[in-house]
């Protein structure tokens, strides 16, 4: 077994029980050679909100309501849900984030109208 710590950011953790404006901090036990899907799984199965929010209720893949961070590193660019998981690890759960204003240049571009 290792052990991995969850962060999960205010809004979400209402949906882990806590008040949606506390930040939530709790370890994990995870078996050897599990992956962060598994993790997510139980996470998602210990707490059916969370699971509301995190999967897709058709295709049971990640809605994309939520961003995951493993050790500093977006989900996608650790190995995805595959990534295995080991002692130490540190997993950041918050809600996505998305949009922006038009108008306003991005990357020396002027977006918008």
């Amino acid at each position: 077994m290792a052990k991995v710590k969850v962060e999960v950011f205010p809004w979400l953790s209402g949906t882990f029980g806590s008040r949606r404006s506390d930040r939530l901090v709790f370890e994990e036990d995870v078996a050897s050679g599990a992956t962060m899907g598994l993790l997510l799984r139980k996470l998602a199965a210990d707490h059916k909100e969370f699971d509301e929010i995190t999967f897709d209720r058709e295709t049971r893949d990640l809605s994309g309501h939520i961003s995951v961070i493993l050790n500093g590193r977006l989900l996608e660019l650790a190995g995805g849900l595959e990534a295995e998981l080991k002692e130490g690890d540190s997993v950041l759960l918050l809600p996505a984030f998305d949009g922006g204003a038009a108008g306003f240049p991005v990357c020396g571009r002027q977006t918008g109208p």
